[in-house]
């Protein structure tokens, strides 16, 4: 059983992030193009290791994929689901890594090997981490959440050997070392490894009086991510003090010109129109969507400013929402199981598992001050579940209580199962933006164009990296009813004014043909929801 289930359980987990690869392999994120542009500059030797939102690691791995690919007409989403499965390919050994310690902590607590106690655990602890990263993060994703998963397993890991293994004098530094390839990663990271090294590393040191191996694991730590922290800064100005402005503080995100009290921008997006609301932003990234590939750039000169009402009430929505994914129908069972035998028991997971259950618990709060999604957490999530079924395993009986548990696993995971196969079993997602693009060069829209968007998400920036085309001024989503409002001549004057500015077409999101108006000739790729037009011709 020690080989045999954990053996079975990956082959789980890899069954279904092969399905997750094949249903989304036309799926991209937004924040994809941004990371693939950032890593093409750094490639190419024209900006610095960091561009003051996210960590240079993914960026560099992306763009170098499609830089291989490109020469035998590989497509660019075909490179990026290449870094993705190499990131499960370090994500899946990483939690192998950190179930071993797992269960070699619970046997030096007693665990019997082979007891239902340890089958529960296993259980528990690889397919919570399994579902999370498949169902949260993914193989369709082109974000890098999945590299940090792997990274925080193999830190919580580590972590869990200092006391398995307690003379072995290259854990702490090896924490260091982790941890800061976690911070390349992302950003975020940084501050998560931190606290790691304060609560693990210095408790461990404390233990130990191994003061020469944590101070080591410190200055490996802050040498990998000294040279991220000196340029993830722009003006003064961070991703967290933005991201804070953009959800605590309400500011507008991608598009603010200033207020009272953050402040107005250095440069912020050029406004063309007030109402609807038109922005320009051609300048000076020669990419394809200027204002968020440097998004902090546009932002400074502004400042966060600390409003306590805010601030509650952006956490207890964040706190709703952690709620809402806990009792959703496919992890209620496992957090009631759990929580179940922790009080049945009387067993303390800040106590039996304080190595994995502590420092994750940061990063879990620190999110929720601000902006959450699934991903953000799901690494976090996972190690916190299996620390509190490792001290259930600690504490648990042998005999019926045993087995009950294991019942408990079992029963917990069921739901997750069936909410992966089912979602296995759904049609393939096309591409979201091919046939936009192919529309585009058909009415003439040549590498090189500019275009203009009418609201839009992020992910509809891909059609301008399809087309070779660059977006150099948007309308903001929200503006559809002042466009509306707006009337005909308004209307041409925007579009007089996009194209003194050498727009060439648009794309309308989310609109109708009686929202859009007769001015120019709006045609509608089929299956697309989206409208596109050329400026040549205004009645």
């Amino acid at each position: 059983m020690a080989l045999r289930l954990p053996f079975f359980l990956c082959l789980v987990i890899v069954a279904f992030a092969a399905a997750d690869l094949h249903r989304n392999w036309q799926v991209v994120f937004g924040d994809g193009l941004s990371y693939l542009e950032t890593g093409e500059q750094i490639l190419a030797g024209h900006r610095s290791l960091s561009y003051g939102l996210w960590g240079p690691l993914y960026s560099v791995l992306v763009a170098f994929a499609v830089q291989w690919v490109r020469p035998w007409g590989g497509d660019e989403i075909v490179a990026m689901r290449a870094v993705s499965i190499a990131m499960f390919i370090l994500f899946l050994p990483a939690l192998v890594f950190f179930m071993s310690e797992v269960r070699n902590l619970a046997r030096k607590r007693g665990v019997a090997p082979g007891s239902p106690a340890e089958s529960a655990l296993l259980i528990l602890g690889y397919l919570t981490t399994g579902y999370t990263s498949i169902h949260w993060i993914g193989l369709g994703t082109t974000t890098p959440d999945l590299g940090v998963a792997a990274a925080t397993l193999c830190a919580a890991g580590l972590a869990l050997r200092l006391l398995t293994r307690p003379g072995e004098k290259w854990v702490l530094p090896a924490l260091g070392l982790v941890l800061g390839f976690g911070a390349w990663w992302k950003e975020p990271m940084f501050a998560t490894g931190c606290a790691w090294l304060v609560t693990v590393g210095l408790g461990a040191a404390w233990k130990r009086r191994a003061w020469g191996q944590w101070l080591l694991a410190v200055i490996l730590f802050a040498g990998m991510t000294v040279p991220l922290t000196s340029t993830l800064r722009s003006g003064g100005l961070t991703s967290a003090s933005l991201n804070y402005m953009w959800h605590v503080n309400g500011i507008p995100n991608r598009f603010y010109v200033g207020g009272a009290p953050n402040g107005a921008p250095l440069h912020p997006p050029r406004q063309i129109h007030s109402a609807p609301a038109v922005f320009e932003f051609s300048t000076p990234f020669d990419v394809t969507y200027p204002v968020w590939y440097h998004p902090v750039y546009f932002y400074e000169g502004t400042r966060p400013v600390f409003d306590a009402s805010r601030q509650l009430r952006v956490a207890a929505q964040n706190l709703r929402g952690y709620f809402e994914v806990l009792r959703s129908r496919w992890l209620a069972l496992s957090t009631i199981g759990i929580l179940a035998f922790l009080l049945l028991l009387r067993a303390n997971p800040f106590r039996l598992a304080w190595p994995v259950t502590i420092p994750v618990l940061i990063p879990v709060g620190a999110v929720a001050l601000v902006h959450w999604e699934p991903r953000y957490i799901a690494a976090f999530f996972s190690v916190l579940v299996t620390g509190c079924a490792l001290a259930i395993a600690s504490k648990v009986p042998a005999g019926r209580w045993g087995r009950a548990f294991l019942a408990m696993a079992v029963v917990s995971v069921l739901p997750m199962f069936a909410d992966l196969v089912l979602r296995s079993r759904q049609p393939i997602l096309p591409c979201a933006f091919c046939t936009t693009a192919a529309e585009l060069q058909q009415l003439g829209v040549k590498p090189g164009d500019k275009i203009a968007f009418l609201g839009g998400h992020s992910f509809h920036t891909w059609i301008a990296r399809k087309t070779k085309t660059r977006i150099v001024a948007q309308m903001p989503l929200q503006e559809w009813p002042n466009w509306r409002n707006a009337g005909p001549q308004a209307r041409v004057r925007i579009y007089d004014e996009l194209r003194n500015i050498g727009v060439s077409a648009i794309v309308a999101v989310d609109a109708s043909p009686t929202d859009l108006g007769r001015e120019i000739d709006w045609k509608q790729p089929s299956g697309t929801g989206l409208y596109v037009a050329t400026l040549r011709k205004i009645h």
